[in-house]
């Protein structure tokens, strides 16, 4: 008796697979950090597809690059017999999509060819981090604020439009004398 459901707005998710590799669990000493971490995508699907009716037919080819800096603070002082840190992430890139033609529920046919530049939502975090020999440990979240570029029906926005919390934990085994990660 239910209709069924469409989850996640835009058809993307807030975690970015990948992101969090090398030295996932390693938190370094107290102090001031800085990364600048890139995400590029192309991808192209000759399909002709239909959800929700909405179609799409002819293909579509993708184009995305997000530059993700992020500072980082460790506090120097014990908490949990741990240190604290907390980030701050503020996106920038760019999205480009062309595609055949989609018809909207009412038969109306929408641009297909878009492309988009702008900030996207800043991402606070804080981590907790410890560390056992050679062993070392993290817990964190990250929330989402929905600040960022967003439009209604762009297929290339930016920001997410919604409040996201994304908890991780993570371990890392690091030996310095073999450099066995």
């Amino acid at each position: 008796f239910v209709a069924p459901a469409m989850a996640v707005e835009g058809g993307t998710s807030f975690y970015l697979l990948g992101s969090k590799t090398t030295m996932a669990g390693y938190l370094p000493p107290p102090g001031f950090y800085g990364i600048l971490s890139n995400y590029a995508y192309s991808g192209s699907a000759d399909i002709d597809f239909e959800t929700a009716g909405v179609e799409l037919s002819g293909g579509v080819n993708a184009d995305a690059y997000i530059a993700l800096p992020t500072a980082l603070w460790v506090m120097d002082k014990d908490i949990l017999g741990g240190n604290l840190g907390f980030t701050l992430t503020t996106p920038f890139g760019g999205k480009r999509m062309d595609a055949g033609v989609i018809t909207g529920r009412t038969g109306q046919e929408f641009n297909t060819d878009r492309d988009n530049w702008a900030f996207g939502d800043p991402v606070l975090g804080a981590t907790l981090g410890w560390h056992d020999g050679n062993m070392h440990y993290t817990l964190g979240t990250l929330i989402n604020v929905p600040i960022g570029q967003w439009e209604f029906g762009n297929p290339v926005n930016i920001g997410f439009n919604r409040w996201v919390i994304d908890t991780t934990g993570a371990f890392t085994y690091l030996n310095p004398e073999t450099k066995l990660e």
